[in-house]
């Protein structure tokens, strides 16, 4: 939609300020002068009938009708407005009648301006002594409404041809304006078609036409700078650039051959842990004693947990973290085939966290620790639906949580807090992942750990 310009809003804005005002002055003078007609009418009228009243009163006390009669005959040729009088004596007979007009055309004006009548009392016994009606024409109030109408008519014309000047000058004043404006919005700094000279008035639209010529003079000599300046600058900024790929192309292939290196890494370490899990492996079969190959298992599974984590850090494309739902899931996979145990089911929700190397660690530890504590000592032989569960979530409270729990037997809370595989995990959470761990019965045997968030930073 198009915006309606200044010089339109001014102009609509005068013209209906100006209507509203003459007309609201106009409607308030007219409404007075009829309310003063009005009452002046009213006045005469009923200033002639209180004259007349008390003369024919006295006449009819008299009997002296014919002097009545020849009375209101005078009072019809001094009054050239009184169109009809009737005069009754108390019976209601007719004294006297003078009429100019039909009686069908007697009725009351709108304001009851045409019309009056009275009864006639004796002043000195107050008896009814008859009644008298007049009847006055209408003319005068219709020609003082015909001169307010026509001075009304002649009040608006006068202000529209002054609306009409006003017009004029307002659109010649705003010409400039409009010229000026037309040539700001077409200006290019680069074409310099500003085709306007400065101005000779004196007054604010020849101060706002020189500062604005002023202005694109100004900007037309800094768009030159400025040019020159963008001119150099992308002369540097592409001098700039070609020296930052050249470098981003080094960075890229150091990357590149660091990540090589990482993989490469994370390769001969899970490697060198399978070897090394190979040997406890083969050195258990020849032990004999069943608490030194207990330890030697034990041993051999951790060491397993921690090649996992390499193993899974360069299959991975970060290789900074790793992916603790996957690896838990491979973990407690691991720990089912060693234990060779069909009859657990396992639940792992671990809602895709991912921890770096540094933290990873001791956590595949812990969770390989308190899964097998769980695997080998929760369980009666007789029970049935045994669950193992593994949990990592982040609590409302700025909190990490890991759970490991079962639906077993429960434990002995002094016993556990004594066992080599608890202190291995509150060594790992404690001093390494500065967590705090919290062992309670619950319908089976619960460990909770809590960690800060910052863990998973």
């Amino acid at each position: 939609m198009r915006n309606i310009s200044i010089e339109i809003k001014i102009i609509i804005s005068v013209i209906f300020f100006t209507l509203f005002v003459v007309s609201l002055e106009r409607y308030q003078l007219s409404k007075n002068i009829i309310e003063q007609f009005i009452e002046s009418k009213k006045s005469k009228n009923s200033l002639l009938i209180d004259t007349i009243i008390p003369v024919i009163a006295l006449n009819i006390s008299l009997g002296l009708e014919s002097t009545n009669k020849e009375y209101l005959e005078k009072i019809v040729e001094q009054n050239s407005d009184l169109e009809f009088i009737e005069l009754q004596d108390s019976k209601k007979r007719i004294i006297f009648s003078y009429s100019r007009i039909s009686m069908n055309e007697l009725k009351k004006s709108q304001h009851n301006i045409n019309f009056c009548g009275k009864d006639i009392m004796d002043s000195i016994s107050g008896d009814h002594l008859g009644h008298v009606d007049l009847h006055f024409s209408n003319d005068d109030y219709q020609l003082v409404l015909s001169k307010n109408r026509d001075t009304t008519i002649k009040i608006f014309s006068i202000t529209l041809i002054l609306l009409i000047l006003f017009v004029f000058f307002i659109k010649k004043e705003f010409k400039n304006l409009k010229e000026l404006s037309e040539n700001v919005l077409s200006y290019d700094p680069k074409l310099n078609n500003f085709t306007l000279s400065a101005s000779e008035r004196f007054d604010e639209v020849g101060i706002i036409h020189n500062a604005i010529v002023s202005m694109v003079a100004r900007i037309h000599s800094h768009s030159k700078l400025l040019d020159e300046t963008n001119a150099l600058l992308e002369i540097k900024v592409q001098e700039r650039t070609e020296t930052l790929d050249s470098k981003n192309k080094l960075l890229f292939a150091e990357i590149k051959n660091k990540n090589v290196l990482l993989r490469e890494l994370y390769h001969r370490v899970k490697n060198n842990l399978q070897i090394i899990s190979s040997l406890l492996s083969l050195q258990s079969r020849r032990i004999q004693d069943k608490t030194t190959k207990s330890i030697f298992d034990e041993t051999n599974q951790r060491i397993k947990a921690m090649a996992l984590i390499h193993e899974k850090l360069y299959q991975s494309n970060d290789l900074e973290a790793v992916d603790m739902q996957i690896y838990t899931l491979d973990l407690v996979d691991n720990l089912r085939q060693s234990f060779q145990t069909n009859t657990l089911t396992f639940e792992i929700v671990c809602e895709n966290f991912r921890l770096d190397l540094e933290r990873a660690v001791p956590m595949g530890l812990i969770i390989n620790e308190a899964v097998t504590n769980a695997i080998k000592y929760a369980f009666d032989d007789t029970q049935k639906n045994k669950t193992i569960g593994v949990k990592m979530y982040k609590a409302p409270n700025d909190k990490f949580l890991l759970e490991v729990y079962d639906n077993g037997k429960g434990a002995d809370l002094q016993a556990v807090h004594q066992g080599f595989g608890f202190k291995l995990i509150e060594s790992l959470a404690s001093y390494q992942l500065k967590g705090i761990i919290c062992p309670f019965n619950e319908n089976g045997l619960h460990i909770q750990i809590i960690f800060s968030r910052e863990i998973l930073k």
